[in-house]
């Protein structure tokens, strides 16, 4: 018997030394308590195989394959409403834009595709565009020239068109 914690520990020894004194045996305290050690002791040893065994089947154990990403799915007047907002504040006329990682992740992923970012949508976002600074701008540029080497045979696609107007005003 494993005990957690020295109470328990006691307590288990006081129950070893009553039950050695009703079976007629004189066991002290002391004796209790190294017959309750040497069990837990042959425990621990039953434990460490355990773990071991258990860490074996880790290491043995394939990764797992990657979740995939989530759709994320933005309603077009929430888009809309944002490039509004940042828009007014660009001017000076609001002060309640705030920032959504959600919202540009978004717009930055699908601005190139006409069934998902409206024309209209678009035409407004660009400027938005032109704000962002870092990686992700450096991966809307590079996304845009991937369409546009991709698509050599028919350049007045809109999608073309859009990763067009993007390449000249980022880049």
């Amino acid at each position: 018997m494993f005990c957690r914690n020295i109470s328990e520990m006691i307590g288990e020894a006081k129950r070893v030394k009553k039950r050695s004194f009703e079976s007629g045996s004189s066991t002290t305290t002391g004796e209790a308590v190294s017959k309750m050690t040497e069990e837990n002791n042959g425990n621990e040893e039953i434990k460490k195989k355990r773990k071991s065994s258990n860490q074996r089947k880790k290491k043995n154990k394939e990764p797992a394959a990657p979740t995939p990403a989530k759709d994320v799915k933005i309603h077009q007047d929430e888009l809309d409403s944002y490039i509004e907002e940042w828009s007014k504040k660009n001017v000076g006329a609001s002060n309640s834009w705030k920032f959504n990682k959600r919202v540009q992740c978004f717009l930055v992923d699908n601005c190139l595709d006409e069934n998902v970012v409206s024309s209209e949508t678009f035409d407004k976002s660009v400027a938005y565009l032109m704000s962002i600074v870092g990686n992700t701008r450096e991966r809307l540029v590079e996304q845009a020239k991937k369409v546009i080497d991709n698509t050599e045979i028919d350049r007045s696609d809109e999608s073309v068109l859009r990763a067009q107007n993007i390449v000249d005003n980022l880049a």
